[in-house]
């Protein structure tokens, strides 16, 4: 059965980007990985919003090589020199149940911003966070969770606090 996950940093006032979308206040905290190599090797796919695409293309050079990638949209075209990245569009209910049936037994992992991350949470697809705590207040930006009338309870798994302030905390979904 396939696994959706999210690994994603937060300031301590809840954002994931600044004001200007940007996530460079993350550089000061690369002195570490966060378990980062252990947690990519339980992933084979990764769903991709496209503002999250258009960034991340930016920086050069893909930083998921060898990793099925859906990228999430209507207008952003994909290059067509890399097998590993695919245009997928329309309800997110559509696209997990076409993720899930190529990849039934896939470790997934949501990468996006608070609207993909949301729209994944509304339909009960996420199974697992992994939630870094970055001791940063950032005033103002993109929080990491849109309002919504959902509530969900979710289940402490493990927690880990790092030398230079971060606090990862791993939470199950729908298992509580």
């Amino acid at each position: 059965m396939a696994k959706w996950k999210l690994y994603i940093a937060v300031s301590l006032d809840g954002y994931i980007a600044d004001q200007n979308h940007a996530v460079d206040w993350l550089d000061q905290f690369s002195d570490q990985s966060f378990g980062y190599e252990d947690f990519i090797s339980t992933v084979s796919v990764i769903v991709m919003g496209s503002k999250t695409f258009n960034f991340v293309d930016q920086t050069g050079e893909w930083p998921y090589p060898g990793l099925k990638t859906y990228l999430i949209s209507n207008s952003v075209s994909v290059d067509g020199n890399d097998d590993d990245i695919h245009q997928i569009s329309g309800d997110v209910s559509h696209i997990a149940q076409k993720v899930e049936q190529d990849h039934p037994d896939a470790g997934i992992w949501i990468v996006g911003g608070s609207n993909i991350i949301r729209q994944f949470l509304d339909i009960g697809k996420v199974d697992e966070t992994h939630l870094f705590i970055m001791p940063i207040l950032l005033g103002s930006g993109i929080p990491m969770f849109p309002e919504t009338n959902q509530q969900e309870t979710l289940k402490l798994v493990k927690s880990n606090h790092f030398k230079n302030g971060v606090i990862e905390m791993v939470y199950t979904h729908g298992k509580a």
